[in-house]
């Protein structure tokens, strides 16, 4: 460029974008680093013929990856939001605000210069840039409420969002303790439920034993009632049988003095002799033979009386027993129904 040349800014003026006032420490410096690690530059004799080396195919479709994404990102428009009205009365200004206000041209000033350093020496540290003071300042006065008032504003905010905190809170409390609630319910039902059951199960089985006891009772009577049914018979065919006995001796010999088998001496001497001896010791038997029948009858009758009345003594209490049993169960079961 001469020196007698002005440059000219041909660009249409624009914001600046927000940026960061110092440098990021984490920033590898890809963008803006040593120019010396770019593949672009050629290093050494220039003269020599530069080998290219051949490009991978998978990098350069990671590049062409990347750079469709940059254009992409670019055609899309991102609308910075605005600033909000000023207040009736008021209006917007665009100001410096840094440090040191700096007077702001049209036109650059600019000026060549040249200088040597030895070759032996160092670069000396750049020194720290500390633009010049221009310009005048002015100050002006904020009354108090002009300005946004952080403890006034943002109290409905903060209303808001501790109402809602603790909406939400009593909320989660309550539907813990409903949880809660509902648990210690049904941990209460169970435990009924099961009582119920295991009553239910000792009643079936108490029941269960008594119908038992009772056809137990009925098969033992009915065998006791069948025995002295068959003694009974027995008895009686016995006094049957030795009632028809008594007189068929008598009968036999009338029927053959009839028939005039004893016409003899013999019989004759048995008949004056013998038989009066022998009727008086078979009458003598036979009324022992009565007696003997008629005390076994006694002690048979007796026996038989005795054992009907302790039989009907033993169901009378059994019959007792049991009326109890099912008026004990019964009153239970209507104290647990109110």
């Amino acid at each position: 460029m001469n020196a007698g040349q002005v440059q000219q800014f041909s660009s249409a003026p624009q914001a600046v974008g927000a940026r960061n006032k110092y440098r990021d420490p984490n920033d590898t410096g890809k963008a803006h680093g040593n120019i010396m690690y770019d593949r672009r530059v050629v290093r050494g004799n220039t003269y020599a013929a530069v080998v290219q080396p051949e490009p991978d195919m998978a990098e350069v479709q990671k590049q062409r990856e990347a750079q469709r994404r940059r254009l992409h990102r670019a055609n899309q428009t991102k609308k910075r939001p605005g600033t909000p009205e000023a207040v009736p009365g008021r209006k917007h200004m665009d100001i410096q605000t840094d440090s040191y206000l700096e007077k702001l041209t049209d036109r650059v000033v600019e000026f060549e210069a040249e200088t040597q350093t030895d070759f032996i020496l160092d670069r000396p540290p750049s020194p720290l840039f500390m633009p010049a003071k221009i310009g005048i300042d002015i100050e002006t006065q904020i009354e108090d409420g002009e300005l946004f008032d952080f403890d006034v504003e943002c109290e409905p905010v903060l209303e808001v969002l501790v109402g809602k905190t603790l909406e939400q809170s009593m909320m989660e409390v309550l539907e813990e303790e409903e949880l809660a609630s509902l648990q210690r319910h049904q941990e209460d039902f169970e435990k009924r439920r099961n009582a119920e059951l295991l009553e239910v199960q000792r009643m079936e089985a108490a029941e269960k034993r008594r119908a038992d006891e009772v056809q137990r009772r009925v098969a033992q009577q009915a065998a006791r009632h069948e025995q002295d049914i068959c003694t009974m018979r027995k008895v009686l065919a016995r006094q049957i049988a030795s009632e028809h006995l008594q007189g068929l001796k008598g009968r036999l010999l009338q029927n053959l003095e009839d028939a005039g088998v004893f016409a003899d001496v013999g019989s004759m001497a048995v008949e004056t002799k013998f038989m009066p001896g022998l009727l008086q010791a078979v009458v003598q038997q036979i009324q022992n033979s009565t007696q003997e029948h008629a005390l076994a009858d006694a002690v048979i009758s007796s026996s038989v009386d005795s054992k009907l009345q302790k039989h009907s003594a033993v169901l009378e209490i059994e019959r007792r027993r049991l009326a109890l049993i099912d008026e004990a169960e019964r009153q239970a079961r209507e104290e647990k129904q109110e």
